[in-house]
């Protein structure tokens, strides 16, 4: 039997995604403003506009290069999405498929149900994961600095991150679920707060 011939990567070029996916990439940044000043970061106007401008770019650096097809997308997620399309979406989920965490697994069969490119849905997936991920960082550096610039930071860093932004892996969204199973498991509220019992 012979292996089968992976696909090679096209260079990276920017390129302007779907309206749809600039909207739902918008939805996702106001949604990380917000986290910010539920976080009591966001007191002054000078805080607001350079994280709003900071995100922004983040943001639309990530949007810019949401058309570029890595080898993981082009070897194995998009021929697990198509094999979900082909059997019925989350009907496919019985048959063992890929070696990724069950829960993206279930998001891939959504996204075979959707009827954009789900290289887009992939990579918002990623970058929703990414901003809550930001936003755990955030609450544990809280625990060792009170200063809002080093929080905004460590919130924004993520933003920027070119392996992030441009691969589309699962990684980001199981350490999301991870980091919010360590607060339940810890005592620690969601939002990084320790509840007492």
């Amino acid at each position: 039997m012979t292996a089968p011939i992976l696909a090679s990567p096209a260079p990276l070029r920017l390129a302007s995604p779907p309206l749809a996916v600039v909207l739902i990439l918008m939805i996702e940044g106001v949604c990380a403003l917000l986290l910010l000043q539920h976080s009591g970061l966001l007191k002054t106007r000078a805080a607001w506009v350079v994280s709003t401008v900071l995100l922004v770019l983040g943001l639309g650096l990530r949007g810019a290069v949401f058309s570029y097809e890595t080898l993981d997308y082009q070897n194995f997620l998009a021929r697990w999405v198509e094999f979900f399309r082909q059997h019925g979406g989350f009907a496919a989920l019985k048959y063992e498929i890929g070696n990724y965490n069950i829960p993206y697994l279930y998001f891939l069969a959504l996204f075979s149900l959707l009827p954009l490119k789900d290289l887009y849905f992939i990579k918002l997936l990623s970058t929703a994961s990414d901003l809550l991920l930001a936003w755990g960082v955030m609450l544990l550096c809280r625990r060792f600095t009170k200063k809002n610039r080093s929080l905004i930071a460590a919130y924004l860093r993520r933003s920027f991150c070119r392996r992030s932004f441009s691969t589309a892996r699962c990684g980001g969204s199981a350490t999301a679920c991870m980091r919010r199973r360590w607060c339940w498991g810890s005592g620690a509220h969601w939002t990084g707060v320790r509840q007492n019992r």
